[in-house]
C-alpha cells in the first residue's frame, strides 16, 4: 500500500519520530478574488486481501510468490471521496459540492471503476506489466503447543 497526503505540516511534526505527522488544511490558491484551502490523502492499495498458499516445501526452497494490485482506480477514487476536503470561496463567498453531489460522484466513479480495474489488470498483466507488485517469502513456520480438547 502507499499513501500521500497534501495540507500544511508543522516541522515540530515533521521532526517527531514516534508518531506519523497529520497534515491540516492548508491554503492552496490565495488571490484577492478567489481563495482554495483543503487537504486531502490518496491511498493505493487492495480493496481485500490476496490469499497467497505456500507448502512446507515452499518455505523450505524460500520460494517466492508475487502479488500484485487489483483495485488501483478504486482505492484511489474511495479514498479521494473519504479524505479530500476542499473549501473555495469566490468573492468572499463559499462555494462547494453539497454532500449528496459527492455521494453521487462517488458512487458513479464507484460503479466505472471496477470494470476498469478488471480491464487494465488483464491488459498490463498480458504485456508482462504487474503495477504495484509484491513479492512475498515466508521465512519460518513454527507451531504452538499441543492442546488436548475433549
Amino acid at each position: 500500500m502507499a499513501a500521500i497526503s497534501t495540507g500544511a505540516v508543522s516541522d515540530a511534526a515533521l521532526a517527531c519520530r514516534d508518531a506519523e505527522p497529520t497534515a491540516a488544511t492548508a491554503t492552496l490558491i490565495d488571490r484577492p478574488a478567489h481563495r482554495v484551502r483543503g487537504r486531502g490523502q490518496l491511498e493505493v492499495g487492495n480493496l481485500s486481501e490476496t490469499m497467497l498458499e505456500f507448502t512446507a516445501e515452499d518455505v523450505e526452497d524460500r520460494l517466492v510468490r508475487r502479488t500484485d494490485m487489483r483495485d488501483l482506480s478504486q482505492s484511489v477514487i474511495a479514498s479521494l471521496v473519504e479524505w479530500t476536503d476542499i473549501d473555495v470561496e469566490v468573492l468572499g463567498f463559499g462555494v462547494g459540492p453539497p454532500g449528496t453531489i459527492r455521494r453521487a460522484a462517488s458512487d458513479l466513479l464507484g460503479r466505472v471503476a471496477g470494470p476498469l480495474d478488471a480491464m487494465l489488470h488483464d491488459l498490463v498483466g498480458a504485456l508482462g506489466i504487474h503495477l504495484p507488485e509484491a513479492d512475498d517469502r515466508v521465512g519460518a513456520i513454527t507451531c504452538g503447543g499441543g492442546a488436548v480438547a475433549g
